[in-house]
């Protein structure tokens, strides 16, 4: 009997785990069919989304007990294999161009919860069963929990569902941000259809290289993924990919235009906030090349002042930012790749500069912040708060592009690689209410207390020891790629310069003495 099989319809490739009087439990012989699959699955230039699924309403309930019984007793080597093998069945899901959902019905257990995990994006039926039950049997993870689980839900979740084995239902996965939406199931099957039917009807080129830019912002630190992106967003335009993308946006635009009358991004810098304001509000800040160029600028200005102890970002206008200038790009016709190109490369380095600001950067979001410009500014920002009505959009697959201003990057750092890919591929308009369930964003506020809020805040930190806020902004952003273990020295070195300081011992002899201490910055 064949353990996994396999169907391809309409650039859907549906991937079912064959084993339903085992309840799809996983065995050698599987896991080879499975990673087989997969990687031919890939290689199909038809297939733009795979699905894996269990028969007869079951997803996986995990190892097989009788062959790991099978296998102990013919020694380690022989055990070794059924996890080696699931292994090369979940990178398999990695390397594979195409985005993986997995379809969880009935039992995802142990290995099952495991393949789960591995999978780019997960669907849930609301009363499914999961869970990573080792330890109830005196076992550990064998399959990869204990090093996708915490990149998925963090440090204190991961710990906590695999120290105590409790079992989810498929809507409280959905809370946790290991699944991505759940359905009742009566209507599983439908929802999967609809959702893996809208995935497939976007462009492959599009799709495959967002998830592997997402992948790559996960592994490596920041300043490599930016460079990658940029690479891949360009070449995606230049090489003709792109040019569907190209022919939506001047299909979106208006015969009006957007005349400049003042500076498109303001610096005003007072008791040591810097208030970096874009300044496009008919075009919605909308982005083009002068705009990007004044950005870069204020944000290296910034960098120059020492006077500057906090940024504050805001956007005039209805909307923080709604990403490109839709206009401009319709202006361009037959021009529009270069000037993308053009545009892509201002946008990556107004994005790195404040990445690398020794400030921490506010950011107050009202309205939209879409596309890779307005979201990506959010992601590359160290607090947000928003307005209770702002709205998060990503958007670039929607028109055939791949996402920029570091948002394959940042995204993922921020909200885990399962809510990255989620945001990038499917293009959900987030409230801010969602956007801070999943870590997006800090805080969020009645929509007319927004600038009241980031300026208080923004005046907060401005009279706190601006090294010591400099020194914690730049080892987050600088541990992240990195593992704890490479970060502990570098952390140890801070804290032992940073200790010597007038600001620290003035800190102390605060504490001490029970009262507001004064801080110099020195």
């Amino acid at each position: 009997m064949t353990l996994v099989r396999r169907d391809v319809v309409d650039g859907i490739a549906w991937v079912t785990l064959n084993r339903p009087e085992k309840l799809n439990a996983i065995s050698v012989d599987l896991n080879e069919e499975l990673s087989q699959t997969i990687v031919e699955v890939g290689d199909n230039p038809d297939v733009t989304v795979a699905v894996i699924r269990g028969a007869n309403g079951n997803f996986c309930a995990g190892g097989d007990f009788e062959e790991v019984e099978r296998l102990r007793s013919k020694g380690s080597d022989a055990l070794r294999e059924l996890f080696v093998g699931f292994r090369r069945a979940c990178e398999a899901i990695a390397r594979v161009e195409v985005p993986v959902i997995a379809a969880v019905e009935g039992v995802a257990m142990a290995g099952g919860f495991e393949l789960m995990q591995a999978a780019d994006i997960a669907l849930v039926s609301d009363d499914a069963k999961i869970a990573d039950n080792h330890i109830k049997f005196g076992m550990v993870p064998g399959g990869g929990s204990s090093q996708r689980l915490a990149r998925l839900v963090g440090r204190q979740q991961a710990l906590g569902l695999l120290l105590s084995g409790d079992r989810l239902s498929g809507a409280e996965a959905v809370r946790h941000g290991l699944a991505y939406r759940s359905f009742p199931q009566a209507g599983f099957d439908e929802g999967v259809r609809r959702f893996v039917t809208a995935l497939a009807g976007r462009r492959r080129e599009a799709v495959t290289s967002i998830k592997r830019l997402v992948y790559a912002g996960v592994e490596v630190a920041s300043p490599r993924g930016l460079d990658d992106e940029i690479d891949t967003v360009v070449n995606h335009i230049c090489e003709g990919a792109g040019q569907n993308g190209a022919a939506a946006f001047r299909a979106r635009s208006q015969t009006m235009s957007v005349k400049e009358t003042v500076a498109p991004v303001a610096l005003d810098v007072a008791d040591g906030v810097a208030r970096l304001r874009l300044n496009r509000p008919k075009a919605s800040n909308g982005m083009n090349v002068e705009f990007l160029k004044a950005l870069h600028e204020k944000v290296l200005a910034c960098h120059a002042d020492p006077a500057v102890r906090v940024v504050l970002l805001t956007g005039e206008g209805r909307n923080f930012c709604a990403g490109g200038d839709i206009h401009t790009f319709e202006s361009k016709g037959a021009d529009l790749p270069d000037y993308l190109r053009e545009a892509t490369a201002w946008l990556q380095l107004a994005t790195a500069a404040l990445i690398q600001l020794r400030a921490p950067v506010v950011t107050a979001v009202q309205g939209f912040a879409a596309g890779g410009g307005g979201l990506g500014l959010v992601c590359a920002s160290d607090i947000v708060i928003s307005a209770r009505s702002a709205k998060f959009f990503s958007g670039a697959v929607r028109v055939g592009m791949a996402p920029d201003g570091g948002s394959s990057v940042t995204l993922a750092q921020l909200v885990g690689l399962r809510q990255a890919l989620r945001i990038l591929l499917t293009n959900p308009t987030l409230t801010a209410d969602e956007a801070l369930d999943i870590g997006l964003i800090t805080e969020v506020v009645d929509d007319d207390e927004l600038l009241n809020r980031a300026e208080e805040l923004a005046a907060e930190l401005a009279t706190l020891p601006n090294r010591a806020l400099s020194a914690t902004k730049r080892l987050v952003w600088s541990g992240l790629g990195s593992s704890v273990e490479e970060r502990l020295a570098e952390e140890a070195r801070t804290v032992s310069e940073l200790s010597g300081t007038a600001d620290a011992l003035e800190g102390l002899r605060a504490v001490i003495e029970r009262r507001k201490p004064k801080f110099t910055g020195q």
